[in-house]
């Protein structure tokens, strides 16, 4: 285990897990990225592999004006969640006065490390939830919305920044509900931080998201 320990701490900075980039700076980062061509892989929009051999560019675009804020070169065969960090690190170095809300993403970017750094630059994120091999939550639905009795989810009314928590209540099935004994909960709070891939601001599953 020792030596195990050894080897992962001697490994390059971007084969290690992504939480490991959190504590260092951009330019410690920009630094470390591979940069010698390598074979990359990715499915198209048909779901088929699409094989080139050289580099990956990543770029953090503005939703609005559609300006590149910051844009990275790296090997062919890096993962793009693997250059997120470097690249929300470099706004507060070359965007300092730019505020941002929400950092969108695909699911490609699910990853926890992700979702705090976006909470450094005081934002949101909003990326598409990658379900891996998780199982289905009992008592809430793919959006991990509440679920009353009979199945039907909560709706989400609101953020509470004072306690950051999540606010849902009553599905509008619950007025005609056959079963209604006015014993369900009306309200449901959630805390964000019980669990940041899954809670957004505002939720997943919400005409707001």
């Amino acid at each position: 285990m020792k030596e195990q320990a050894e080897l992962e701490a001697n490994r390059p900075l971007f084969e290690k897990k992504v939480e490991e980039q959190l504590r260092h700076s951009y330019f410690e980062l920009d630094k470390q990225i591979p940069l010698a061509p390598e074979w990359g892989i990715k499915k198209n929009s048909e779901g088929k592999n699409v094989f080139w051999y050289g580099f990956k560019g990543h770029l953090l675009v503005d939703s609005k004006s559609q300006y590149i804020l910051t844009a990275l070169l790296s090997s062919g065969n890096i993962n793009d969640g693997k250059v997120a960090i470097p690249l929300l690190k470099s706004l507060r170095e070359f965007h300092p006065y730019l505020k941002v809300n929400y950092v969108l993403s695909d699911a490609g970017y699910d990853l926890a490390p992700i979702y705090q750094q976006v909470q450094v630059l005081g934002a949101s994120a909003l990326i598409d939830y990658n379900k891996r091999n998780e199982q289905p939550i009992e008592g809430k639905d793919k959006y991990f919305r509440p679920t009353c009795k009979e199945g039907k989810s909560y709706r989400y009314d609101s953020f509470d920044p004072k306690y950051e928590t999540l606010k849902y209540t009553s599905p509008k099935e619950c007025g005609s509900c056959p079963f209604n004994d006015r014993e369900c909960q009306k309200v449901h709070k959630v805390k964000v931080e019980s669990d940041i891939r899954k809670y957004t601001v505002p939720a997943r599953g919400s005409d707001r998201y």
